[in-house]
């Protein structure tokens, strides 16, 4: 049960990401142009991307010893695919609808803790990819 609960929470916390860059993109500053769900779509996607191009150069890199080992369309494939992944996940049986009127239900208190988690995510994230890039464009081993 334990498990479960865990990842419910996982869940509720990548939904609550999706809410908290949908209310960025939905804010009158942006109304010319108001189009807060690819935005937001566009936002999670450059973040996991980010993920996976920090985590692929650390297990290249650091544990696998070679630097230019890449595939072919990378850099075609490797976005599209998370691109794709999100807009389906929160496109199908309108999701996202579900993930707003669940969130605007809620205190601020409720939501301060998946706000916190995803700050720190967007900061771990863009750290993680600056020192991996760091790393490896001057050959620095970790061991």
């Amino acid at each position: 049960m334990q498990y479960i609960t865990h990842q419910i929470g996982k869940i509720m916390w990548f939904h609550y990401f999706f809410y908290f860059l949908y209310n960025h993109y939905g804010k009158p500053k942006w109304k010319e142009q108001n189009i807060p769900f690819f935005s937001t779509v566009l936002g999670i996607a450059a973040l996991q991307i980010i993920n996976f191009a920090a985590v692929k150069d650390f297990i290249l890199f650091h544990l696998l010893n070679s630097r230019n080992l890449y595939f072919k369309n990378d850099t075609f494939i490797v976005p599209t695919v998370f691109i794709a992944f999100n807009f389906w996940y929160f496109w199908h049986g309108t999701r996202y609808k579900h993930i707003l009127k669940q969130f605007n239900n809620r205190t601020k208190e409720e939501k301060q803790p998946y706000r916190i988690v995803s700050w720190i995510y967007i900061v771990v994230s863009i750290l993680f990819v600056i020192l991996m890039g760091y790393t490896v464009r001057n050959n620095i081993k970790w061991w």
